[in-house]
């Protein structure tokens, strides 16, 4: 490789990133500068020939939303990856702008003495529109784009084989852009200018180029009301919370009060006792520590939390610990994670941040809360996640009969609005005992997320079938349906009203209680429910909710008791003030 060559290289991954907006005058630059991402929104003016811009792919880790103006807003999550890009089309081709998450990425001036042996992206050869590149054996993230569209390769070692389109060669001037991110280490850059497909030796269009500069502006929602984003906390970067711990290290902390239509007694665990499950009382719902580790092939997550929710749902044995479990990378795509896990069952989460509605449903209630066992988890594109379980039993921690359940789960996001999953267990959790009958459980949970500028839906549905499992006739099987759908929608940055409506029904009680009704009958639950409420989120990560909801029975269940009457009907009202660091 001559000096001039090595001069050129030099020069290239020097040049320094600068992160600031994409600017809408000029639309004739031939590519865009990455975007340095710091903590909270980073907004994104497009240019004005983007007219309806829409998103074809997102990279894992970062988040992106759209506002009323069609700018795009973009914010890095709590992720090991230091390199985002995110496809728009264009409407005649698509372009991918790329964004870097580290903020320390500050780049030193040019030195001419800097040895060969310091760079880690070199250009060994180029033949008819085949670029050949070495890079360091060491890098996990790598990308190359041709102007502002990412090119597919072919890695042989530690070198890269990437080919231009056919149609590069009518063109005059443009740039092959190598990325490269070497865990805990600084980003690497390689740019190449190219005339008609090839290489140029020309260094003047390096630094005269007419740069579409970036700006860097943080959000500010009191004059961006119609950020396209459902929870108020996700918008709010003012006096943020975020900063004040390290990333490894999570606390929550939900407080209550409830008030209920059933006469268990003031201060005492109501019926479906999970979230808030306190009559009259100021409660504790959780306080839970969250540690999390991860390095090149080694992670770990270790969650511990006490409160009512953690006395009325969790393991007995293991009452304090939420999730402990450690994983090993098995390939770069697949990782093997063994111990307890929170519940991968269901439409909804498991504790109110997590969820539209800060009550437990009745449909959420009858699932799954926490296993324990042997995940596989594969993740083969940015958009389809894939995990297989191998399991103790279908809702705890400990073995109930040296019997191995399986279970699998899907997650495909369709595009930056919606996503849609498919979960599934399959075991008996039938008690050891020498003169009992199998009831092999088959439970499937279908859900799908949608968002629409201030509106977002959630809808899901669970369908089982269970051995032995009719209360007339016990040789045959039986089902069970449940579903559920909530929307929210923000009416201001700091406001939203959301609303539930639930349905169970489990006529053989698979999962419910068995009950005897008016008429005689033994019988299992069949109960519907209808949520709303209001949401104020003082900054991010916190929220106070006030809630109203109204389960009923079918009619002749009446489980409920109020003013010394039976009933098959319960109101409930609560308050709930949470906050995360």
């Amino acid at each position: 490789m001559g000096t001039f060559n090595k001069c050129l290289i030099l020069l290239m991954m020097m040049i320094c990133i600068d992160h600031k907006v994409i600017s809408q005058g000029n639309t004739t630059s031939l590519f865009y500068e990455p975007i340095l991402l710091k903590l909270g929104w980073t907004e994104i003016q497009l240019p004005n020939y983007i007219r309806e811009p829409f998103l074809l792919n997102v990279s894992i880790g970062l988040e992106v939303k759209q506002d009323s103006s069609k700018h795009i807003w973009v914010r890095p999550l709590e992720t090991s990856k230091s390199i985002f890009y995110v496809d728009i089309d264009t409407k005649d081709n698509p372009i991918s702008l790329m964004f870097f998450a580290n903020s320390n990425e500050i780049k030193k001036p040019i030195d001419t003495s800097v040895s060969n042996d310091s760079i880690q992206i070199i250009l060994e050869k180029y033949v008819d529109r085949r670029f050949y590149i070495s890079v360091d054996p060491r890098s996990e993230e790598l990308f190359i784009l041709w102007n502002n569209t990412i090119l597919p390769y072919r890695k042989t070692g530690k070198t890269l084989v990437v080919s231009l389109p056919k149609y590069a060669d009518k063109i005059d001037s443009s740039y092959l852009r190598v990325y490269t991110a070497i865990p805990h280490q600084a980003i690497q850059e390689l740019i190449i200018p190219i005339e008609f497909g090839k290489p140029t030796h020309n260094l003047l269009p390096t630094f005269g180029l007419d740069w579409n500069m970036m700006n860097q502006q943080k959000m500010d929602t009191s004059s961006n009301p119609e950020i396209n984003e459902l929870s108020a906390a996700q918008l709010n970067n003012n006096n943020t919370t975020q900063d004040m711990l390290p990333k490894w290290l999570g606390l929550y902390c939900d407080i209550y009060y409830a008030h209920y239509t059933d006469s268990v007694g003031d201060n005492t665990y109501q019926q479906f006792p999970g979230i808030s499950p306190r009559n009259n009382a100021i409660g504790l719902n959780t306080l839970q520590i969250n540690l999390q580790y991860e390095i090149k092939k080694i992670r770990g997550t270790f969650v511990f939390h006490i409160g009512d929710y953690a006395k009325t749902t969790w393991s007995n044995t293991f009452n304090q610990v939420m999730e402990a479990n450690i994983g090993i990378r098995l390939h770069k795509l697949l990782w093997m994670d063994a111990g307890f896990f929170r519940s991968y069952i269901g439409t909804e989460g498991l504790l109110p941040r997590e969820n539209i509605c800060s009550s437990e449903s009745i449909y959420a209630w009858h699932e799954p809360s926490h296993v324990s066992g042997v995940r596989l988890n594969y993740t083969p594109t940015n958009k389809l996640t894939l995990n297989i379980y191998l399991l103790n039993a279908y809702n705890g921690f400990e073995d109930f009969n040296e019997k191995k359940s399986v279970g699998f789960a899907c997650n495909y996001i369709i595009n930056e609005k919606g996503s849609v999953g498919y979960t599934n267990y399959l075991g008996d959790d039938t008690v050891k005992d020498s003169m009992s009958i199998s009831h092999l459980r088959f439970y499937q949970n279908i859900y799908f997320n949608y968002q629409l500028k201030k509106l977002k839906l959630q809808i899901g549905a669970d369908y089982a079938i269970q051995q032995h499992a009719d209360l007339k006739n016990v040789s045959r099987r039986s089902s069970l349906f449940s579903g559920v759908a909530s929307a929210y929608y923000a009416i201001h940055s700091k406001f939203g009203a959301y609303g539930r409506l639930e349905y169970f029904n489990d006529p053989n009680a698979i999962l419910s209680a068995q009950i005897m009704d008016t008429k005689g009958h033994l019988t299992g639950y069949s109960v519907w429910g209808i949520t709303a409420g209001l949401e104020y989120r003082p900054y991010n990560k916190s929220y106070v909710r006030l809630e109203g909801r109204r389960l009923e029975m079918d009619a002749d269940q009446q489980i409920f008791r109020w003013n010394g009457k039976f009933r098959n009907v319960r109101t409930e009202l609560m308050i709930h003030m949470g906050v995360s660091f």
